[in-house]
């Protein structure tokens, strides 16, 4: 029996010295490289309610750092990215910005005089404009009017002395449909301009069209990145009136915020308007904004904006409804539409000697506030270094920070279930009760 135990004892197999050394070889030379991966996965204990993270490459740490927000990060984001943040490897959050359509040009006021107002039969009526001696820079005239269903082309033109004009604007639409609730929009922008005087014609033959106001601005326009076309086909309603071309388009569980509209035609001249509508349930429309698409010659001068802009950022409803108004003209030739979104950028200033990665995925989370965006021109693109961003992330050590009911809402309808059978078993028992046959 001894014997035989040895035996087994000696046959039992062993790792050769050799084999030994090459494992402990592979486990050193794999764990440094295995080692940083585990570790991006964590994040600092203050921030286990965020699900996921990339790490930023900056390249430059002397100048601003921009990051072009990539399309798939929304899967995971709200569609607002209120819960992003921006953490180096110490768990520091780093104040940062946001560049995009959420930053509206600001307007400044100027002051306005209308010292004429004319009529010349059967071709204009003609304002004249004065905005002061000590004249700054304006780039905007917008007329006030009782007319409410009109759409006219205006000209405009400067002079310092009332007498010598320059046309700034050759061309531009007016317009208010408020029998279709359409706002429509009385503001016609000019490159900017010092000019005392304005000039503003109506091209309104028929009759002398009422101005009862004038307003005069200046508007900075931000340099925003060109829109980008959202994958989602749109398909024509067959359902819509003949004085209209409409589309309804479902955009399900995308997340990417939508924010405009574009149109293609091979029409050559024609001025439409354009309604878009809202709806949570495909059924209960609401008026989301309006606008007109327009493409005309004047000269040698070709004019066309074939598109849409909404002035809401983030809201995001699931349905969209865009539809032209054709009135009794015929449908545009060859008329399509896409869906438009602005890329989103934000802004940080990173340090020499840090690594920084974003974090996103907290429903709950809200949106950041810092002074700099307070203390930071948003309206000049500063000389920033595009940063790069790794692959996504999830975290490893994350922690769901939300009650205990809104991570297991099975635990409810669970209880929900138990008291209802509960309730009906005491029913059931009362009826066999002596009592209850009795009653």
């Amino acid at each position: 029996m001894k014997r035989e135990g040895r035996d087994r004892s000696e046959a039992a197999p062993r790792f050769p010295a050799l084999t030994q050394r090459v494992i402990a070889i592979a486990i050193l030379v794999f764990l440094p490289n295995v080692a940083p991966a585990f570790a991006d996965s964590n994040v600092p204990d203050a921030w286990r309610a965020w699900r996921y993270s990339r790490a930023i490459g900056v390249t430059d740490s002397s100048a601003p750092a921009r990051i072009n927000v990539p399309f798939d990060l929304y899967a995971h984001s709200e569609s607002d990215l209120s819960d992003v943040r921006i953490i180096d490897e110490n768990g520091a959050e780093i104040p940062f910005i946001f560049y995009g359509p959420q930053f509206r040009p600001p307007v400044e006021n100027r002051p306005a005089t209308l010292r004429e107002q004319s009529f010349l039969p059967n071709q204009y009526t003609q304002l004249v404009i004065d905005v002061g001696p000590t004249t700054e820079f304006h780039n905007g005239v917008e007329i006030r009017t009782p007319e409410t269903n009109f759409i006219n082309w205006v000209e405009i033109a400067v002079s310092d002395d009332a007498k010598t004009w320059r046309i700034v604007k050759d061309r531009a639409p007016i317009s208010s449909f408020a029998k279709e609730n359409i706002a429509g929009s009385r503001l016609v922008r000019y490159p900017d301009t010092n000019a005392r005087y304005i000039r503003e014609r109506i091209f309104e033959p028929a009759h002398r069209f009422p101005v009862s106001s004038v307003d005069v601005s200046l508007s900075r326009e931000l340099k925003e990145p060109a829109q980008d076309t959202v994958p989602i086909a749109l398909q024509l309603d067959s359902k819509a009136p003949k004085t209209s071309t409409r589309w309804i388009v479902d955009l399900g569980q995308s997340k990417v915020p939508v924010d405009g509209v574009r149109f293609v035609t091979s029409q050559p001249q024609f001025f439409r308007v354009v309604r878009l509508q809202s709806s949570e349930d495909n059924e209960n429309w609401l008026g989301y904004c309006d606008g007109a698409i327009y493409r005309y010659k004047q000269g040698g001068k070709q004019a066309e904006s074939l598109q849409v802009t909404t002035p809401f950022v983030y809201w995001k409803p699931r349905y969209w409804r865009i539809e032209i108004l054709n009135a009794n003209d015929a449908p545009l030739a060859g008329v399509s539409a896409t869906l438009l979104v602005t890329p989103r950028a934000l802004l940080f200033f990173p340090q020499s000697g840090h690594n920084y990665r974003i974090l996103y995925g907290d429903a709950s989370a809200k949106p950041p506030t810092y002074d700099l965006a307070r203390t930071f021109d948003p309206h000049t693109w500063p000389d920033a270094v595009s940063a790069t961003l790794a692959s996504e992330i999830a975290t490893a050590n994350f922690l769901d920070t939300r009650p205990f009911t809104e991570r297991h809402p099975y635990v409810l309808w669970i209880a929900f279930l138990f008291a209802v059978a509960a309730l009906g078993y005491a029913a059931l028992r009362a009826l066999k009760s002596p009592g209850g046959e009795n009653a």
